[in-house]
């Protein structure tokens, strides 16, 4: 037999947790005397936002902000547009009951496209694929390098080859790549990633510094002063992949991600064509022509 002191223990932990859940949604993320702006507000925002966007929006906070900061103006321009009556104007009424309809509808496609689609099942057909097709999981050979750019000078006499050759040398005397790298590197790119630039297949970069980091050997190597049309490139070797089978876990998620994704449109497809043969309207097209010709008068 239960006991009930455990029994009501165990319940009340998680109306505590569905509580704590709900404030959480509710927390405020913006706030003045006309309106507020919920976590839940910004969720509901974001619900069709690709996972690539979501990524940017993650990494500029900025951006994020000023997502909450337009629901907070539409929220309150809303509530002074229904202190001006305008939601009894019949078509503004109909608006609203539109975009209703619209969202709710792309809800369902979306709900019912995913509903029967099991990480399991995405699993397995992006393993078939990689084995099956493995013509589309090649890769060309890449070096991956750090490299440290000065910008031509046309003021110095030899444009600023000299202060290149100094930090290779500086390099060869034993200092540290990518500290020099972080000191010295006008790349804005790269600087602050010790010169990293990964991995970099053929053709990827400008001609010189690709022939210059593709001749290095060994992890360690450094190149000769390299000049492109970007300034003076000084190359260091950190690892080599030769051409082949890119290995399944490096596809993986892009694999799984672009199945679920064929696998979602399907689904919705399907959907959509079984509503539309489900009940097909009559349509009054002559009625529907004079509405438009009556809209469109000026």
């Amino acid at each position: 037999m239960k006991n009930p002191l455990t029994t009501r223990t165990l319940a009340l932990c998680g109306l505590l947790m569905v509580a704590s859940a709900q404030a959480d949604d509710e927390a405020l993320l913006a706030k003045s005397p006309e309106a507020t702006v919920t976590v839940t507000d910004l969720q509901a925002e974001l619900a069709t936002v690709p996972a690539d966007r979501m990524n940017a929006l993650r990494a500029e906070p900025s951006v994020a902000a000023r997502v909450v900061a337009d629901i907070h103006l539409r929220r309150r321009l809303a509530k002074r547009a229904e202190d001006a009556g305008l939601p009894d104007d019949v078509v503004l009424r109909t608006r609203l009951k539109l975009l209703r309809e619209r969202v709710l509808a792309e809800a369902y496609l979306q709900e019912m496209s995913e509903r029967d689609i099991t990480d399991e099942a995405v699993s397995k057909l992006a393993q078939s694929e990689y084995r099956a097709q493995p013509e589309r999981f090649q890769r060309d050979p890449e070096v991956q390098v750090r490299h440290i750019l000065l910008k031509a000078n046309e003021c110095e006499a030899d444009r600023g080859l000299s202060k290149a050759e100094d930090l290779r040398q500086r390099v060869l005397n034993g200092e540290a790549f990518d500290a020099l790298a972080m000191e010295f590197s006008q790349d804005p790119g790269s600087a602050p990633k010790g010169g990293d630039l990964g991995y970099v297949p053929r053709g990827r970069t400008v001609k010189p510094f690709e022939d210059a980091a593709f001749a290095l050997e060994s992890p360690g190597d450094v190149s000769e002063v390299v000049e492109s049309q970007f300034g003076f490139h000084i190359i260091q070797l950190e690892a080599k992949r030769s051409a082949g089978l890119i290995p399944y876990p490096e596809v993986q998620a892009g694999l799984e991600q672009e199945i679920e994704a064929r696998l979602q449109a399907a689904a919705r497809k399907k959907l959509l064509e079984e509503a539309l043969a489900s009940d097909t309207p009559e349509y009054e097209n002559e009625r529907i022509s004079a509405t438009i010709d009556r809209l469109a008068k000026p």
